[in-house]
């Protein structure tokens, strides 16, 4: 029996009752694009209609860059790299993409239901994704492209809903499309801003340096890092960008304890590795529920390369 076939797979056409999820071992890593079993949250996969399908995910009470936040919450961040990791793994066993294929991804986003969802308890979260797959497209039977829709729930009651969507190439097209098979060689890492103004512990987990404007910093690009770049690629991921905005957002809100219980995310072209990439947000001021907003854009070679808008609510500190 070959790995994928540990997991259950059905065509987009099949319409079946899907059972809770599992949670006993993740699913095989290379299905999530990861090399570290320890970054692969995903657990089990089974249809549930057509296009639809109820995921498992499981969250550590510590993660070595998902770190809870005030000691009591789990990072909703944890909620993008799941719905990431689940687009993934629903092409491969879901539509039959051979691995080795490409993926590239245009947005992704989350918002949480409830910051009580995300407290940490006793035992590590077990979280059930129930999932729709949306104008999903086909080629000569290949998939080429589709959005999820994500509904996320712990213990029977709501975490966030989420969604994302992604496109499919094979390694010859997408190497034609990055002009041929390279590793540009990054740029050397500045100094990062201070770790606690960005909600940070560790200087290694920051990833903006200062520039001579306030409410802009330059993109601090460590290939080294392990979660951030879990095996080699060619480009800046999706989830560091995505990390950036959560940071320039502490940065022009100021001290509190800040949860960022939404983000939304753009991706208009790749961000290369080997030019310097620069990060401009905007406070957007409070919302009706007493959350706040900041916008974030990233430039690169004098065009937008990345949007995002993070909504953040506060936290009391931990006792």
């Amino acid at each position: 029996m070959n790995a994928q076939q540990t997991l259950p797979r059905t065509t987009h056409t099949e319409v079946v009752d899907a059972a809770a999820p599992h949670f006993l071992q993740t699913v095989p890593r290379q299905f999530v694009h990861r090399a570290s079993m320890a970054e692969t949250l995903l657990t089990d996969c089974a249809p549930a209609g057509n296009d639809a399908f109820v995921l498992g995910a499981q969250w550590p009470r510590g993660h070595s860059f998902y770190e809870p936040v005030n000691h009591t919450h789990y990072d909703p961040l944890l909620i993008a790299e799941t719905i990431r990791q689940a687009g993934l793994l629903l092409a491969h066993v879901g539509y039959d993409v051979p691995v080795g294929y490409c993926f590239i991804s245009r947005d992704l986003g989350y918002r949480v239901s409830d910051p009580a969802a995300l407290e940490i308890g006793g035992l590590p979260a077990d979280v059930e994704l129930r999932v729709e797959c949306r104008d999903v497209r086909l080629r000569n039977m290949v998939l080429t492209s589709m959005e999820i829709a994500v509904s996320m729930f712990r213990d029977g009651s709501p975490v966030g809903t989420g969604h994302g969507s992604l496109s499919v190439v094979s390694k010859r097209a997408y190497e034609r499309l990055r002009g041929g098979s390279r590793t540009p060689a990054p740029l050397p890492t500045a100094a990062p801003v201070p770790p606690a103004r960005t909600g940070r512990d560790r200087a290694r987990d920051v990833v903006l340096s200062e520039t001579s404007r306030p409410d802009t910093w330059q993109l601090r690009v460590d290939v080294r890092h392990p979660v951030l770049f879990d095996h080699p690629l060619d480009h800046v991921p999706g989830m560091l960008l995505m990390e950036a905005m959560r940071q320039s957002a502490h940065l022009l809100t100021g001290p509190e304890i800040l949860l960022p219980v939404g983000i939304e995310s753009t991706y208009q072209s790749f961000t290369e590795l080997d030019q310097p990439c620069l990060l401009s947000a905007v406070p957007l001021g409070l919302n009706p529920d007493g959350t706040q907003s900041v916008k974030a854009v990233l430039t690169q070679s004098d065009r937008t390369v990345s949007e995002g808008l993070v909504t953040l609510a506060r936290l009391q500190p931990a006792v």
